[in-house]
């Protein structure tokens, strides 16, 4: 029997942040997650294939101060083969001044990470 898998590609990352690879937000995002101010990042709940996620990052302005909070939800999309899925991001929301649009640095980071775990 065939292991599942599934991947959250960088084309689904960069579309849903609506920039390109050299955007300040990716940049930003790699050297923040690079950084290690990625202090949470978990499966907050499931419900039948959407999954909420929920992360805290320490504020670079004040790494002493609450980390910042971020949730966010996926969809996971059963591809024909019925082995694999496909992932579909929802919706991210950030406790950062630049969180409400869901495409600040921290939710930046947290996608690449996710990429990479």
């Amino acid at each position: 029997m065939d292991k599942q898998k599934s991947f959250l590609s960088i084309n689904e990352i960069f579309n849903y942040l609506k920039c390109t690879p050299g955007a300040r937000c990716v940049s930003e995002g790699e050297e923040f997650l690079n950084a290690g101010h990625i202090i949470l990042c978990g499966i907050k709940s499931i419900i039948e294939s959407k999954i909420c996620l929920y992360a805290l990052c320490l504020q670079t302005s004040a790494l002493t101060s609450h980390p910042h909070e971020i949730n966010g939800s996926i969809e996971m999309e059963k591809l024909k083969n019925d082995i694999n899925y496909k992932i579909k991001l929802v919706e991210f929301l950030c406790s950062c001044k630049a969180g409400a649009s869901g495409r600040c640095k921290h939710v930046s980071a947290i996608l690449i990470q996710c990429t990479r775990y």
